[in-house]
C-alpha cells in the first residue's frame, strides 16, 4: 500500500491532543512534544523525502499530559515527514535537518 500526502498543516488541536516539534530546522535533534487529554496509544514515524521509513516510535500508552520524544539518529540533511498516531487521530508534520 501507498500513502498519498495531499497537504501538510501546522500542528492542530484536536480530540487526541497537540503536537509541537522544536527546534525546527534542527541540526543535531529534534523535539517531539505531545500533549493528551487523554491516555491514548501512540505512534511517530519519520520518512524521509523518497517516503522510506527513518525513524519510528511506538509506544502501547501515552499518559494524560505532555511528553517529550528526541529524534536525534537522522543523518542527513533534508526534508522530513513526521507522522503522529494518536489513537484515531493522525497529524503530519515537516521537519528540515540542516
Amino acid at each position: 500500500s501507498s500513502m498519498t500526502i495531499t497537504s501538510i498543516n501546522e500542528p492542530t488541536i484536536n480530540q487526541s491532543g497537540k503536537v509541537r516539534v522544536y527546534p525546527n530546522p534542527f541540526v543535531d535533534n529534534t523535539i517531539i512534544n505531545i500533549n493528551t487529554v487523554s491516555e491514548t496509544n501512540i505512534s511517530i514515524d519519520v520518512y524521509d523525502i523518497t517516503g522510506k521509513l527513518v525513524y519510528k516510535v511506538i509506544q502501547e500508552q501515552l499518559n494524560l499530559g505532555s511528553t517529550n520524544y528526541t529524534i536525534n539518529d537522522i543523518n542527513d540533511a533534508g526534508i522530513y515527514l513526521v507522522k503522529v498516531t494518536l489513537g484515531e487521530s493522525v497529524e503530519c508534520l515537516r521537519i528540515i535537518k540542516k
